[in-house]
């Protein structure tokens, strides 16, 4: 019986990755941050499988058209007033349609974050696939504008593609002010010896409890751990 009710029930995800609303909050805990462009012209279509280029090498690959604007110009306004900043836009004339644009990494990304602003503004919603499979959603008001969303995953769990949707109503979308970032993880090196040397005094601590004396010296604990 245990096992057809664990078989019913979903598993609770494996791994979840904290994502941020806050770009200064965010931006404090990766360093540095580098800026993704978006080298088009306004009007301008970026195709759907088009890469776009990250500044670490890697690139992102939307499944369908965008549309490249400049705030101000092509595309109305933007939180914060960012006139002539380049955006890129997933767009409906259909007020019954809801908008989703999928976004895949060539390779997993530890920290990354973007603004997205809804064409009439609503909610919208941010759905992460993370390396182990695991889907991770966030819903995000969008009815004061631009809002900024940012991960940072630890490692080897990363973000692997990102899905933004917008609600029927909204017409769409559009994603700018883009950034990756790198998060500080330990040395390998430091770490494995810290694990053996803990390792070894609660080893010598189970003997000395155990026996009432402590144990031979081993000279050899201090070299692997140097």
């Amino acid at each position: 019986m245990a096992s057809l009710v664990s078989a019913l029930i979903p598993a609770a995800p494996v791994h979840a990755v904290p994502i941020f609303t806050d770009r200064a909050a965010w931006e404090a805990l990766v360093s540095p941050t580098a800026n993704v462009g978006i080298p088009l012209a306004n009007g301008t279509i970026l195709s759907a499988g088009s890469p776009l280029s990250l500044p670490s090498g890697t690139t992102l690959i939307f499944d369908q058209n965008l549309t490249a604007y400049e705030v101000g110009v092509g595309w109305g306004t933007w939180s914060g007033g960012l006139s002539g900043f380049p955006v890129l836009a997933a767009e409906t004339d259909d007020p019954g349609a809801a908008v989703s644009v999928d976004a895949t990494f060539s390779s997993p990304r530890q920290a990354f974050g973007l603004e997205v602003q809804p064409k009439d503004f609503d909610l919208w919603r941010l759905e992460l696939t993370l390396s182990d499979g695991t889907i991770q959603s966030l819903t995000v008001d969008g009815f004061g504008g631009a809002q900024f969303v940012g991960w940072i995953s630890d490692d080897p769990t990363q973000v692997t593609a990102m899905r933004i949707v917008s609600e029927a109503g909204a017409l769409g979308f559009a994603v700018g002010r883009m950034a990756e970032g790198t998060v500080a993880v330990p040395d390998g090196g430091s770490t494995l010896a810290f694990c053996i040397l803990s390792f070894g005094l609660f080893a010598a601590f189970r003997w000395k409890r155990f026996t009432g004396r402590s144990p031979a010296p081993r000279p050899w604990l201090p070299a692997i751990c140097d």
